[in-house]
């Protein structure tokens, strides 16, 4: 039987990682759910100035859980897009240039996200 082998791979971290983003992926969103809509919507109603509140008064923790959870997002999207692509060009000299531009995408925008979480303020 002749094995399909490739002279660019498309890579076994990356295809990996989707697996793993994935799955994290899943526990935080659970936790993101049990932790908004059913733990605090015991406490009234759920809205932007309720949200920002709390997340002011979670501190460094906080700001971790959610730069956690951004950066699994950024990457799984990203990641997914590249995934998409190169399982669809035959030539993958073609698309050489997609992994760094979502790289430099990626790290701009979990950047973006970080600064805007730190300025977070309430009611706004």
């Amino acid at each position: 039987m002749a094995s399909v082998t490739s002279s660019t791979p498309t890579g076994l971290v990356p295809w990996l990682l989707q697996r793993i983003t994935g799955a994290l992926l899943v526990i935080w969103i659970a936790a993101h759910f049990i932790f908004w809509h059913f733990d605090k919507a015991s406490e009234g109603q759920l809205d932007f100035a309720m949200v920002s509140g709390t997340a002011l008064t979670r501190g460094a923790g906080g700001y971790i859980w959610e730069m956690i959870l951004a950066g699994l997002c950024v990457y799984h999207g990203l990641n997914g897009v590249r995934n998409i692509v190169y399982d669809y060009v035959v030539d993958k000299t073609k698309v050489s240039w997609l992994t760094p531009l979502l790289w430099i995408v990626g790290i701009a925008g979990f950047l973006l996200i970080g600064y805007h979480l730190a300025q977070f303020q309430v009611g706004h």
